[in-house]
């Protein structure tokens, strides 16, 4: 019973760290910058519903 209460968890902890892994890598906003006046205007957005409620 020991035996299989580790491996559930190890193998529950192994994944765990594995989707980690995944959500830090992965941009959850993804967007492009131009910034040649000064100021950063967003030029292309993954959710482009977000861009134009933050636009203002």
């Amino acid at each position: 019973m020991k035996k299989w209460t580790y491996c559930i968890f190890l193998t529950y902890l192994i994944l765990g760290i594995y989707v980690l892994g995944i959500t830090i890598k992965t941009p959850f906003i993804s967007l492009t910058l131009d910034t040649t006046n000064g100021q950063p205007v967003i030029m292309d957005s993954y959710y482009p519903q977000w861009a134009e409620q933050k636009k203002y």
